[in-house]
C-alpha cells in the first residue's frame, strides 16, 4: 500500500486529504464538546455516554479456534492444592525440625 500511495499523483491524493482533513475537524469538535460538556454527540446523533463498549476479540489459533491466554492461569487457580503432610511425605528432605 505505501507503494501504490508514493505513486500516487497529489491529484489522486486530493480526496484522501479532503477527507483527513473533514475527520480531524469532527475530532477536535467532538473533543471540544466533550470537554466543556462531559459529552459529545456523534454524526449519527447519539450521546457518547449512550454508546455501547464493543467486545474485545478474543485471539484465534491458526485452527481458527478461540484462545484464551487466561485459560492456564484459570486452571491452575481451580487445581486442588495438596496439604502440607502430603508434601512432606513425599519429600523426606525437608521435614519439620
Amino acid at each position: 500500500m505505501g507503494q501504490k500511495w508514493s505513486k500516487m499523483s497529489e491529484k489522486q491524493k486530493s480526496p484522501f486529504h479532503i477527507k483527513a482533513q473533514e475527520d480531524l475537524q469532527r475530532y477536535q469538535n467532538e473533543m471540544n464538546e466533550l470537554m466543556t460538556k462531559g459529552f459529545f454527540v456523534n454524526q449519527d446523533g447519539i450521546k457518547s455516554t449512550d454508546l455501547v463498549n464493543k467486545k474485545k476479540r478474543s485471539a484465534v489459533t491458526s485452527k481458527g479456534q478461540e484462545h484464551s491466554p487466561t485459560t492456564s492461569k484459570r486452571k491452575a487457580m481451580t487445581e486442588p492444592i495438596e496439604p502440607q503432610e502430603e508434601i512432606v511425605k513425599k519429600s523426606p528432605k525437608r521435614a519439620k525440625k
